[in-house]
């Protein structure tokens, strides 16, 4: 998709995310990254993971950092 400042573009992509799919409420990001694993284990190929988010902690920042420096995806956070 490309760039575009049109955010009702995002509007049915957005309304296909479920808060529940996350392990824990709160911010914790970090506990997203067993997900990513799970959901790229069978998949050689890089993956693009998109954050929504209105903030990190320190601590998931740190775990996001190194988790993302370990491996060939690329991350996004948008929020």
């Amino acid at each position: 998709m490309p760039l575009t400042k049109d955010s009702k573009v995002f509007e049915s992509l957005f309304a296909a995310i479920d808060p529940k799919l996350m392990p824990r409420e709160g911010k914790f990001a970090q506990y997203a990254l067993p997900l990513v694993d799970k959901l790229t284990t069978n998949d050689s190929r890089a993956t693009t993971v998109l954050f929504v988010t209105d903030g990190l902690s320190q601590q998931a920042k740190q775990q996001v950092e190194h988790y993302f420096r370990e491996r060939a995806h690329q991350l996004i956070i948008w929020g």
